[in-house]
């Protein structure tokens, strides 16, 4: 499948163990800021790691406990938009739920950008 990286989900592996349903294989995973998360809570709240299952789309925070969660039929888009960070992007993910929209909001490396967008193919 376009966008897996078995380097990088054998790498972060241990990091989403305890959130994956049985039979649910990690794919691909990347450092990444949840922007919303550190604007709400300030900076370095919102960092962790971005990974894609099978099934899911996880965000883990590093400096706290919890997480994002979003089961991949709920992606309605995605797409890569440009920051002044030079090698980074933001990824941005629309998802339907209960029959709301909602948008979240993410820095990641360019590369791992394209990766998730050519692997979700939203």
């Amino acid at each position: 499948m376009r966008g897996e990286n078995p380097g990088l989900a054998a790498k972060y592996q241990s990091t989403f163990s305890g959130l994956l349903q049985p039979g649910e294989v990690l794919l691909t995973a990347s450092a990444a800021i949840h922007v919303e998360i550190s604007e709400l809570l300030g900076r370095g709240m919102g960092d962790g790691t971005l990974g894609v299952t099978s099934l899911s789309f996880l965000h883990k925070y590093q400096e706290r406990p919890g997480g994002l969660a979003l089961l991949r039929s709920e992606i309605i888009q995605i797409s890569k938009n440009w920051i002044v960070l030079p090698g980074s992007s933001n990824l941005k993910v629309l998802v339907t739920r209960d029959g709301r929209t909602s948008e979240f909001n993410f820095y990641c490396g360019t590369s791992y950008c394209k990766d998730l967008i050519s692997l979700l193919g939203v």
